[in-house]
């Protein structure tokens, strides 16, 4: 009898053995398709990690860049100023500058805490305005300005925008915004690294 309980407790064992094997197998292949489905999504919506038009940069409008761009400035939202930059633009000035994305991060944090014309009270933007910069333009505006980056603009617009604080409408400022693959930056944003 001790015999054969030793036996079939081996038998237990084995058949323990070979179903945690065969459930790592699976176990690999869920995690596998897992994987594949996550990388697939991330392509067809525009959230992977390819340049410019990842779901971290750019603005799915000229509107919403224009006013990110003055929220940025006057409120100093570093974080809403890199969105403006395509990954193009953020790679480029961290090789030029010799910075890793991090310190390019508080690169810019420096620049717009150096502005001395912060509006404390600031309380919103709007765009009164949009001008869209015909093909001459645009190709100047690639030439001068995002040339040095490597990009180029489908699109440009320039967005007439009225800033307000607490106490009601401030002034009204200008800012070129541009599409690159699909999302709008602003050029403005590159210039602090100027």
């Amino acid at each position: 009898r001790d015999a054969q309980e030793s036996r079939g407790l081996g038998d237990v064992y084995k058949r323990q053995s070979w179903a945690n094997r065969k459930g790592e197998k699976c176990m690999k292949k869920v995690l596998g398709l897992v994987m594949a489905v996550a990388v697939l999504g991330g392509t067809l919506t525009g959230c992977g990690s390819s340049g410019g038009g990842s779901g971290k940069d750019g603005y799915s409008s000229a509107e919403k860049a224009a006013m990110a761009y003055w929220e940025a400035y006057y409120t100093l939202g570093t974080d809403k100023m890199m969105k403006l930059m395509p990954a193009e633009a953020k790679e480029h000035w961290e090789d030029e500058l010799s910075l890793t994305s991090e310190q390019l991060t508080a690169y810019m944090e420096q620049e717009l805490e150096k502005k001395s014309d912060i509006i404390k009270t600031f309380k919103s933007v709007s765009v009164d305005e949009q001008e869209e910069l015909s093909i001459d333009r645009i190709q100047n505006f690639n030439e001068n300005y995002l040339g040095e980056v490597g990009i180029k603009a489908d699109e440009a617009v320039r967005c007439i925008c009225t800033i307000y604080d607490d106490t009601g409408h401030i002034d009204d400022y200008r800012v070129t915004v541009y599409q690159y693959k699909g999302k709008w930056y602003s050029h403005s944003a590159d210039a602090f690294f100027e």
